[in-house]
């Protein structure tokens, strides 16, 4: 059978893969299975002219011989496939159609046959290559850039551009986070800007840095290998000094909203593992700090972290379970309420809307809301707001027939042993004590 064979040249001594010569060798040769295994065993072990390269190389040197041993396989089963063919022939000779095949293969059907095969054949390995090649170029740039990050001259570079590219790379968090010194490296830009803080000093350039070693951790935190072990490293507490901050400049904002970004990836994911240490950290505080002084955008977000919370049973069992975090979170959804009715903005009305409709689910927190909910939401004052937004009218809708009685709900057990006792006041619970 004629099969494409590539040929890869690399340049090691560069440090770079350059365009793979690929070399047309049609070769009218059938290769037995124990020929193909010295070929894998040659592609996985690659020559090298220095005894010294650096860990880049090297991870080169391996994804391509992992990809040529992908493309041998590929060859392989091809191959096998034409032994059919043999099968075939045999059959044919044995039956006395030798001559028909033969006036079909010298016919011009035939050969346009034969041509269609051997070109179809040759594009599917070509595109094969060219996919292969992508992968390697992809995947060595994202190694290469992960490994600038412990290099201080190179660091501010590296985040910048694994920051935009991190959708690029879907094995990135994993990468991360099991690479030497690389989660060091992020909390060290992390810290390095706490003194920043307070005083207010933190310049643009700054926030821009931190912000970008922030979004490679949000990518840490959203991965399902690597969620597990970001929270018990207990690395959002790093975070947490951000959104402590009151500053409302643009520096400030943006550092506060990344953060909250962080915290919003990880519970993203229903997860009561994830909820169980926020509320063990106090996140509800920060959050409520935001939801009060925030832009809209930080507002938004952090809604969304404490409706999350909420749809859990324990978030909501922790956040009924006494007077003070009811109060709490109900007067700053409140206050945000009536801020919605001057400049009204469908995205937060939203979120604040499913915190309330969650919070009815409980009995008790129910018959608080007879009295305390705002009267904007209960007199249509967001009705053209919600116009285009039938899901969070029957939100809305479903939250007025809670508290006026129209539906009965099930007793609930309140949660026992939740670490943070009961507080004292709400100047208590936003002061995160």
């Amino acid at each position: 059978m004629s099969f494409f064979f590539p040929f890869f040249c690399l340049d090691l001594q560069n440090q770079q893969l350059p365009c793979c010569c690929c070399c047309c060798c049609f070769c009218e040769y059938y290769l037995t299975l124990e020929d193909r295994y010295i070929v894998f065993m040659f592609a996985a072990d690659l020559p090298s002219s220095s005894s010294s390269y650096s860990s880049s190389v090297e991870a080169e040197k391996k994804v391509t011989a992992n990809l040529l041993v992908q493309y041998l396989f590929v060859c392989c089963f091809v191959s096998f496939g034409t032994f059919w063919w043999v099968k075939v022939f045999g059959f044919l000779l044995q039956r006395g159609f030798l001559l028909l095949l033969l006036r079909f293969v010298c016919s011009r059907k035939g050969v346009r046959f034969l041509v269609c095969f051997h070109v179809g054949h040759f594009l599917f390995l070509f595109l094969f290559l060219v996919v292969c090649i992508e992968e390697t170029e992809s995947m060595t740039s994202a190694e290469q850039l992960v490994l600038e990050l412990i290099v201080p001259e190179q660091r501010e570079n590296a985040l910048l551009d694994l920051s935009k590219k991190r959708e690029a790379f879907p094995d990135l968090a994993p990468m991360l986070w099991h690479s030497c010194g690389t989660i060091a490296a992020l909390l060290q830009e992390i810290v390095s800007i706490y003194p920043m803080l307070s005083p207010p000093t933190l310049t643009a350039g700054a926030s821009n840095r931190v912000c970008n070693a922030l979004a490679l951790l949000q990518c840490v935190a959203s991965h399902p290998d690597t969620r597990t072990l970001f929270l018990n490293a207990h690395i959002p507490l790093y975070l947490y000094p951000f959104l402590n901050t009151v500053s409302k400049t643009r520096p400030f904002e943006y550092l506060r909203l990344t953060s909250l970004g962080v915290i919003g990836a990880l519970v993203k994911v229903d997860d009561t593992e994830v909820i169980n240490f926020l509320l063990s950290t106090e996140i509800i505080p920060l959050c409520l700090r935001t939801m009060e002084m925030g832009s809209e955008l930080s507002k938004t977000v952090a809604t969304f972290i404490v409706q999350k919370i909420l749809l859990d049973d324990v978030g909501l069992n922790y956040i009924c379970a006494t007077a003070e975090r009811f109060f709490a979170v109900g007067a700053v959804l409140a206050t945000m309420v009536q801020l919605l009715a001057e400049q009204p903005s469908v995205r937060l009305l939203k979120h604040i809307i499913r915190c309330y409709l969650r919070l009815s689910d409980n009995p008790r927190a129910c018959e608080a809301l007879k009295n305390c909910l705002p009267d904007f939401l209960q007199n249509g004052t967001f009705n053209n707001c919600l116009r285009e937004d039938p899901t969070t009218r029957r939100w809305l809708a479903q939250l007025m027939m809670n508290v006026r009685g129209g539906q009965m709900h099930p007793p609930q057990h309140m949660a026992v042993g939740i670490q943070g006792g009961p507080l004292s006041s709400m100047d208590q619970l936003l002061s995160g004590q």
